[in-house]
């Protein structure tokens, strides 16, 4: 990562452009970076948008585009689609919005929130403990956790770079947070910082068929109020993860 980035402010999702799996294309001309998979022999998918100064979008998009047939911007702000049009060449597909919470203030959103107040509820009447466990003790039974919760699931065509299976390296560098039912680990959050690490990003929140009711907001709930207490300002659910994208879709 370059060190001139450690200056900028970049939202949690931003910060998947460095991610295992994502290539990452370097300006020739201005402080600028992409995070980007490349699909067929000449297309690119861009992990949310350019990082760096925005008032460099225009060139440094000009000059990353050139090097490709058709560009899919996927999952970028509101700011930056706005900036830029669909053309022939190019896709923009923001998706959703990025909320940030403050963990501090994470008690109060639960009182005002009844339906989840009702599944933590539901959780505890099941005998579901929520506790943070060392990620690099864990890791190996997490892995195959993930990937038997991934497994179960379909896309409507081939979108690899939604999740991925190779998770073991970021849920050793993250905190995790696991739910036990009568011991067993039925599900588990895994938050991990920015370059300030003031803000952190929920990046995954896994569930087993059998976990009761309310085992993932357990997690979740656990997680940003364990973050909150070390001094977390701003947790975010980010947009969706990009990484490992199939080399066609």
């Amino acid at each position: 990562m370059p060190g001139w980035l450690s200056d900028c402010v970049l939202l949690p999702s931003e910060i998947q452009a460095f991610w295992p799996g994502i290539t990452l294309w370097k300006s020739r001309r201005f402080r600028a970076v992409i995070g980007y998979v490349r699909v067929g022999k000449s297309g690119a998918v861009v992990v949310t948008q350019p990082l760096g100064n925005r008032s460099d979008w225009g060139a440094v998009v000009r000059e990353f585009e050139a090097e490709f047939s058709r560009v899919t911007w996927f999952g970028c702000s509101g700011d930056f689609a706005g900036f830029l049009r669909s053309g022939k060449r190019r896709w923009v597909t923001p998706i959703g919005i990025e909320r940030m919470d403050n963990p501090r203030e994470w008690v109060l959103l639960l009182r005002r929130n009844r339906n989840l107040m009702k599944q933590l509820q539901r959780a505890a009447n099941h005998g579901v403990i929520v506790s943070e466990v060392n990620p690099v003790e864990y890791s190996d039974e997490l892995v195959p956790m993930f990937r038997q919760w991934i497994g179960r699931k379909t896309h409507p065509f081939r979108l690899g770079f939604i999740a991925t299976a190779d998770v073991s390296d970021r849920i050793k560098s993250g905190r995790i947070w696991v739910a036990r039912c009568d011991g067993d680990i039925v599900a588990y959050a895994l938050v991990c910082p920015d370059l300030s690490g003031a803000t952190w990003l929920i990046e995954q929140w896994v569930m087993l068929p059998n976990a009761p009711n309310g085992s993932i907001e357990s997690v979740i709930s656990a997680a940003i109020q364990g973050i909150g207490a070390d001094g977390a300002t701003c947790v975010s659910m980010g947009l969706s993860p990009l990484d490992g994208l199939d080399r066609s879709v």
